[in-house]
């Protein structure tokens, strides 16, 4: 064991002093090899993202997959197999029909002992406006807008803003930066296998009036 603290670590990463040697420690420990570890480093300061395939999301959205969908989504979002088995209950002759689902369009790979490994170091994001989004997005808006009708007990900023064309180009930059900067956060976290929590994060901008506002009617008045 590397015998050092949560905020060790992050305290470390903060400053970048992390020794090759203490590197490939972690890399030991969590079942990473040097290539690996390199990879994620490459790819969070690109700052490139993965995405479902078309073919993937095709399979993903038909009804009759929709639990090999929320396996995957479960294990996606850093629960392990063990937990995802556990927590919905599923039989071991239906996991291994979706973990068999999910081999054949290149997820995850089925490795002795019962245990897989994903395709991707980190998790995977659905293509903008593609087949998942459609399908699920506005149920999964829903449920997570809804207790925010009754109270608000978490973080939520919603705010009218009145800005040229100009000034929101500029904020939506931003705010894309901070969507990044939150998903790099979440990578390496899930590389030194930090406990963490789900969160849900909605960032968005556009042309918005209100239907209450659309709706009102002068002409009794």
């Amino acid at each position: 064991m590397l015998d050092i603290s949560d905020a060790t670590v992050k305290r470390t990463f903060s400053i970048g002093s992390f020794s090759l040697e203490r590197f490939l420690k972690i890399g030991d420990l969590i079942d990473l090899s040097f290539q690996d570890l390199a990879q994620l480093e490459e790819q969070t300061e690109n700052k490139i993202q993965f995405y479902y395939t078309r073919e993937q999301e095709e399979f993903l959205a038909r009804p009759e997959n929709i639990n090999h969908f929320l396996l995957y989504e479960s294990l996606n979002y850093l629960m392990s197999l063990e937990d995802v088995v556990e927590e919905f209950g599923i039989s071991k002759d239906h996991l291994v029909k979706l973990l068999s689902g999910l081999e054949k369009i290149g997820l995850i790979e089925r490795l002795p002992g019962n245990k897989l490994k994903k395709v991707s170091l980190y998790p995977i994001n659905w293509i903008r406006d593609g087949v998942l989004d459609r399908a699920y997005r506005g149920a999964i808006l829903d449920d997570f807008f809804e207790p925010f009708k009754e109270s608000i007990d978490d973080f939520l900023s919603m705010d009218m803003i009145y800005m040229s064309g100009e000034s929101r180009k500029k904020w939506e930059s931003k705010l894309k930066e901070i969507s990044l900067e939150m998903k790099k956060e979440m990578y390496r976290e899930q590389i030194l296998g930090i406990p963490h929590d789900s969160l849900g994060v909605v960032i968005g901008v556009r042309r918005y009036v209100p239907k209450m506002l659309k709706d009102m009617d002068f002409s009794e008045f």
